[in-house]
């Protein structure tokens, strides 16, 4: 922004007012957000073009709003990304592979009975224990959010069905049926589709992954379901 060949260019577009977020360095070596304001005018004497540039520091104020950006996207409660961050990420993903996911749809079991006989701050503690285990158990680049209540979405990305998938989705039942042990003892279910096998788009992945969590419940919870064609939520569930 502030080369004279860059700064000719703009004035020769009729571009006279610029203005630019950038970070500098300070004299020990860290970084700051900067503003730097430019007005290019002629000399009114001579042929000369000059620019007159501001640099205002904006660290604080950046900092604040992307803080706030950041926490735009996560859930209030967990602090794992929220619905609509999650959602817009697993589409992005599928939109933009060829690679082999996984989706899970995992909910905490008979939570409403858990708030009702402990209080909802102990439900609180509930999800927010639960998030952090199930985290620690995930890799990088999966993507994990909060649905809302007591639903959770995860994609495994670049992974299919195998032994060691089956270990890892009984290890998450795991993780949940631990978390507030020994305060009390909760159990989670596990739904799972296939990405592309059982779906190309989030819509269809979500509603067989739902199909499957409502198996693992009504087949008695703390458990996981793989989605089969001919599955259907047709049968009751207690």
């Amino acid at each position: 922004m502030f080369n004279r060949n860059q700064l000719l260019y703009h004035y020769y577009h009729g571009n006279r007012s610029l203005q630019t977020e950038h970070r500098r360095l300070r004299p020990d070596g860290t970084a700051y957000w900067c503003l730097g304001l430019i007005q290019i005018v002629p000399d009114p004497y001579t042929d000369t073009i000059k620019a007159f540039i501001l640099i205002k520091d904006i660290d604080e104020e950046k900092k604040e709003a992307l803080t706030l950006q950041e926490m735009s996207k996560q859930d209030s409660l967990t602090g794992l990304l929220n619905r609509g961050t999650s959602v817009r990420a697993i589409r992005h993903i599928l939109k933009n592979s060829q690679d082999h996911h996984i989706l899970i749809m995992l909910d905490i079991d008979r939570f409403k009975q858990i708030n009702d006989r402990y209080g909802h701050q102990f439900g609180d503690k509930a999800l927010r224990t639960a998030a952090v285990r199930l985290k620690s158990a995930l890799r990088r680049d999966d993507v994990f959010g909060r649905l809302g209540g007591d639903e959770f979405i995860i994609l495994l990305k670049d992974v299919s069905y195998s032994m060691d998938l089956y270990a890892r989705l009984e290890n998450l039942c795991s993780l949940i049926g631990s978390a507030l042990e020994p305060e009390a003892h909760i159990s989670g279910s596990i739904g799972t589709a296939a990405f592309p096998e059982d779906g190309t788009t989030f819509e269809a992945l979500y509603e067989k992954a739902d199909i499957a969590l409502y198996h693992a419940k009504l087949h008695g919870r703390n458990q996981y379901a793989v989605y089969e064609p001919g599955m259907s939520m047709s049968e009751n569930m207690d």
